[in-house]
């Protein structure tokens, strides 16, 4: 269980910072797709974890 935890919380993370640090260079759709995917994934790994910890 937590070895899938700690992979989507890694994920969410990579696409995070790198969509932030693809905006940051100026590449704003790039950046901007990265972060949307980091956030879906931020969303989904928050559900995971709400749900395994009742």
């Amino acid at each position: 269980m937590r070895n899938i935890t700690y992979i989507l919380g890694v994920i969410a993370g990579f696409f995070i910072f790198g969509g932030i640090g693809l905006i940051a260079k100026g590449h704003q759709l790039e950046g901007g797709i990265t972060l949307v995917i980091g956030l879906l994934n931020l969303i989904q790994f928050s559900r995971f974890m709400r749900a395994n910890i009742k």
